[in-house]
C-alpha cells in the first residue's frame, strides 16, 4: 500500500515538474523592417530584424523576480539584444511591453507593431509583423 501512495505521490511530482519545465512561458516571434542608427546623431539605415517576446505564465512569479516575460531583439545592422526584465501592460491584442533594465530601452505596441530599441548608442525603430 505504501508502495503504491509514493508511487502515485512521484507521478502527480513529475506530471507537475513537465508542466511547469514545459509550459511556464509562451513565445511570440515577430518579423520586423524598419531603421537603425549606429551612433547618436548619425544616419539611419534600413534593417530587417526578429523580434521574440515571451511571456511567463502566473505561476512563474512564486519562484522569480516580479517579471512579465523577456524579449531578444536581433537584426542584420543592430545585432542582438536581450531584455531580461519586461512589463506589460494592458490585454491581449492591445499591450504594450516596456524593457525596464537601466541603461537601455525597449518598447514594443502589439496593436500597432510599433518597435523602439536602444541600447549603447545603438537605436532602431520600425514596425513588427507576426512571423509566419
Amino acid at each position: 500500500m505504501i508502495a503504491i501512495l509514493l508511487l502515485a505521490g512521484a507521478m502527480i511530482v513529475g506530471t507537475l515538474f513537465y508542466i511547469v519545465v514545459n509550459y511556464s512561458e509562451v513565445n511570440r516571434e515577430f518579423s520586423c523592417e524598419g531603421e537603425t542608427t549606429l551612433v547618436d546623431g548619425g544616419a539611419a539605415e534600413a534593417d530587417k530584424g526578429r523580434l521574440q517576446i515571451s511571456t511567463y505564465r502566473w505561476w512563474v512569479s512564486l519562484w522569480s523576480e516580479q517579471t512579465d516575460g523577456n524579449a531578444v531583439f536581433q537584426s542584420t545592422k543592430f545585432g542582438s539584444f536581450w531584455e531580461g526584465k519586461l512589463d506589460i501592460s494592458g490585454d491581449g491584442n492591445f499591450s504594450t511591453n516596456v524593457g525596464l533594465t537601466t541603461g537601455k530601452s525597449l518598447v514594443f505596441q502589439l496593436a500597432t507593431g510599433e518597435l523602439g530599441v536602444r541600447e549603447a548608442g545603438r537605436t532602431f525603430t520600425g514596425d513588427c509583423r507576426p512571423a509566419s
